[in-house]
């Protein structure tokens, strides 16, 4: 629509910017708070932000965006205090990628498409 302007910063949406400091919040208070052999909740607490990160952004290249910077931030986070080897970040990498898919599908179905339902109440 001409004449309608969404802010942005850093040529990000708002809400994308907002998603990402939240990610780097997050992740620096799991690095000072928790010990390095907690690396279940470390990942619980990433793959939960990127989860509500997911469901409450709406442009999709947005969520992409900052999905795949919380996985690089999970893996910088897990792998610099020694709390998994390199090679095995991976298989911590899944659950916070499968977070970020639940967070997308929960955001589909939401907000379903206005053209394809049936307008409810009548």
């Amino acid at each position: 629509m001409p004449g309608l302007h969404q802010p942005t910063w850093l040529w990000w949406g708002l809400h994308a910017s907002y998603g990402g400091y939240l990610l780097v919040t997050v992740a620096v208070v799991d690095g000072t708070i928790l010990a390095p052999d907690h690396v279940v909740v470390q990942m619980l607490t990433m793959a939960v932000t990127v989860g509500v990160c997911a469901a409450r952004i709406a442009d999709p290249r947005e969520v992409v965006a900052v999905s795949l910077a919380g996985l690089v931030v999970t893996a910088a986070l897990l792998v610099t205090r020694d709390a998994v080897t390199g090679g095995a970040v991976i298989g911590w990498l899944v659950p916070v990628g499968f977070s970020a898919l639940l967070g997308r599908g929960q955001r589909w179905m939401r907000d379903p498409d206005p053209e394809t339902c049936d307008p409810w109440p009548p």
